[in-house]
């Protein structure tokens, strides 16, 4: 029996909408071609994979089963696949990094400058990375290597030297009754509504930079989720809520419809570089050792 990928990829599709025309949006196909490939996975199965009714459509016992068992398996290879077709495009030595935003600050530019002089026919190209993907996009070989906010606590990640760890401070709009204070509590922040982080992020990872409760135990109020920092500070600007964050935002995101507030009673944020252990590599290795000669230099001249 052979198996087309048409067919495979058709059959995750619908299994994945449980609705034909939606599958048949989403690749680019009409809904009967759709159709006609089910159909022939299922000719050659002998089994029905969905039921179809004009109202809906649900996978069968067997097609769950096959869905369960073979879904995972084509996500690697596609992300394989997609993999080799980015590093293909990529100049050959060329070591990828990824960073949300500016989080290391210009420690970035003092770390590349040294991993050039350590390994000097190397290029490096620098990636944005959002709130729910710093790990995600190391695991899926996206970056090679990530400089990442810590918390990180993952068995198959190596978390490197610490190159930034700076205070907290309260962003809030320009007209907030905290806007005019030299710091804060986060208890104080109880009744203000704050920003959620991504779910697909680690939920350490998110209690950490956003907390769920104040240390007295009251509940915070959460709006809608945010992605990037450009996003959270567009939000925080226009009223909408106030967030934690880190001091050096106002330095590299300075904005005249947002203050930002020290917070007290945080613990501070760290910035590490972090690789997957089991792709690690010569070039890894000597961009985490740069990273360490940097930080050493800053703690040295008494940086954070």
């Amino acid at each position: 029996m052979r198996v087309d990928t048409a067919e495979i990829e058709c059959f995750l599709t619908v299994a994945g909408e449980l609705h034909f025309a939606r599958a048949a949006e989403r690749l680019g196909l009409t809904p009967s071609r759709v159709s006609q490939l089910v159909a022939g996975l299922e000719r050659k199965l002998g089994t029905s994979l969905f039921d179809r009714t004009t109202r809906r459509v649900r996978l069968t016992r067997e097609g769950q089963i096959l869905a369960d068992a073979i879904g995972p398996a084509y996500d690697s290879i596609r992300a394989a696949l997609e993999r080799t077709r980015r590093r293909s495009s990529l100049p050959p030595g060329t070591l990828v990094v990824g960073q949300q935003g500016l989080a290391a600050g210009d420690v970035t530019t003092a770390i590349l400058t040294e991993f050039a002089s350590m390994m000097p026919d190397w290029r490096i190209r620098v990636v944005e990375l959002d709130f729910a993907n710093q790990l995600e996009s190391v695991r899926a070989g996206n970056v090679d290597v990530a400089l990442a906010r810590l918390p990180v606590h993952e068995d198959d990640i190596v978390v490197g030297p610490v190159v930034v760890r700076e205070p907290r401070a309260l962003a809030v709009p320009a007209d907030h009754p905290l806007a005019g204070r030299a710091e804060v509590s986060i208890e104080e922040i109880g009744d203000e509504f704050v920003f959620d982080l991504p779910s697909s992020a680690p939920e350490y990872w998110r209690d950490f930079h956003v907390p769920r409760i104040t240390p007295g135990g009251k509940p915070l109020k959460r709006r809608e989720t945010v992605t990037n920092p450009v996003e959270l500070l567009a939000l925080i600007g226009a009223g909408r809520g106030v967030s934690p964050m880190v001091a050096s935002m106002n330095d590299y995101y300075p904005r005249p419809d947002v203050r930002y507030v020290p917070i007290t009673d945080m613990a501070p944020s760290e910035v590490a570089v972090i690789w997957l252990g089991e792709r690690a590599t010569p070039q890894t290795l000597a961009f985490a050792s740069a990273a360490a000669v940097v930080a050493g230099h800053r703690r040295g001249h008494g940086a954070g």
